[in-house]
């Protein structure tokens, strides 16, 4: 490229939308992204976040609500006159051209400040090199593999020198192996170049493998916006508690600092939190399983999971993920265990 991509800051503020009576899409959304940082959208189908991108890339209006881009309100501005570099899951790649030809379209086609054609050779090459597929440039799309094509969308979007880059579930039509190699090269590109990037997804690992922050959307509001480890270690709500990461549900009562779960289910547990009733999140490695012949809990399922072991128990209560406790012998699969909470996280139920 000709120079480094800079990124820009992003500033929305009470943006609004409605597609018609009922619930609305977006519904009071702020959001601030610093220059050069990777933002994660994150939630279940239907939370609004892929409506709340269309609308930084000028795909789509706000009905209420402001939207600022490296400074400047960008109401009214057409999409063609952001500098937005956008990537889909379809790729939208041109199917008659060749990569070479894809890449350089947005350069070849503007009206004004259009670099000369050896420029753009010269800066598509150096794209196509960037995202490592020099020897494809006189292919078509459909000779072509998935990750491949994924990555000439990326160069095509970087090629107009954006400060903003859109990624809307860019992975999503791609297999899981292709999905890691390509999410992991994508954050380090995005870290060489500099560019601010927005990512839309509805996975949960992707998202905090890979953003600097992660805004978990519900029904059209912003849950919580914070870093992965935050999140997970220090949910706002149950819905955040329970949309990332896994996590045991139990139902409880507090009294004197103390959680009394519900049928004895596990044993008391202190706790900071108010008294009354509350649904505690306990991750399966805050879940300690030992040897209890006595006990009504059975170890269905041992499988590895990292430099541990993951356990599968069940009981009257239902289903639990837990960890041996490591000062005991592991309980093997049909032996009877106890299940002990070293830590939860509580709400209010």
């Amino acid at each position: 490229m000709t120079h480094p991509v800079t990124g820009t800051g992003v500033e929305v503020s009470g943006v609004a939308r409605r597609f018609g009576p009922g619930a609305a899409a977006l519904d009071g959304v702020s959001l601030s992204v610093k220059p050069g940082e990777f933002v994660a959208l994150l939630g279940p189908s239907g939370s609004g976040k892929t409506t709340l991108l269309r609308i930084l890339g000028g795909l789509d209006h706000a009905d209420a609500g402001t939207v600022a881009i490296g400074g400047r309100d960008v109401a009214g501005v057409p999409a063609r006159e952001r500098g937005i570099g956008f990537v889909f899951q379809n790729y939208a790649l041109f199917r008659h051209m060749d990569v070479f030809s894809n890449v350089a379209f947005g350069l070849r086609v503007r009206k004004a400040g259009r670099p000369p054609a050896e420029e753009i050779a010269a800066r598509v090459r150096r794209l196509l090199a960037l995202v490592q597929i020099p020897e494809m440039e006189r292919r078509f799309p459909d000779q072509l593999s998935g990750g491949q094509r994924q990555r000439v969308a990326l160069a095509r979007a970087l090629a107009i020198e954006p400060s903003l880059l859109l990624l809307d579930e860019p992975f999503g039509a791609l297999d899981a192996q292709v999905r890691k190699e390509l999410r992991l090269w994508l954050r380090g590109l995005q870290e060489e170049v500099g560019i601010t990037t927005i990512l839309v997804t509805h996975d949960q690992d992707e998202a905090m493998e890979v953003a600097d922050r992660v805004a978990v959307m519900r029904a059209g509001r912003i849950a919580q916006f914070d870093t992965p480890e935050a999140l997970l270690d220090r949910p706002a709500d149950a819905f955040v508690a329970g949309f990332l990461g896994e996590a045991n549900r139990v139902t409880c009562t507090v009294r004197g600092g103390v959680a009394h779960f519900a049928g004895e289910v596990l044993p008391p547990l202190a706790v900071q939190a108010p008294d009354g009733a509350a649904l505690a999140f306990i991750r399966p490695h805050e879940l300690f399983a030992r040897e209890a012949p006595d006990s009504g809990y059975v170890v269905r399922a041992v499988r590895p999971a990292g430099p541990g072991t993951r356990l599968v128990v069940s009981g009257p209560a239902g289903s639990f993920d837990a960890v041996p406790a490591p000062d005991a012998p592991q309980p093997r699969r049909g032996e009877r265990c106890a299940l002990e909470a070293q830590g939860a996280r509580l709400f209010p139920a």
